[in-house]
């Protein structure tokens, strides 16, 4: 369970669209991201489990 471990999925096909250059469209993602960040940052801080990979989520799945 991904999002049991605070994994956040984004799916950038439901974003990015074929005529609309990608900057123009990642803007609206900017404060989006800087307050997920912000929130990652400082639960980093205050002793959270932090990052971690991909491989070692999986590995508490079995």
């Amino acid at each position: 369970n991904l999002s049991g471990h605070g994994f956040l999925l984004l799916n950038a096909a439901l974003v990015f669209r074929a005529h609309v250059a990608p900057v123009r469209d990642a803007k609206a993602w900017l404060p989006f991201l800087q307050v997920v960040l912000a929130a990652l940052a400082e639960r980093g801080g205050r002793g959270g489990q932090g990052a971690v990979s991909y491989t070692h989520l999986r590995a508490h799945e079995t």
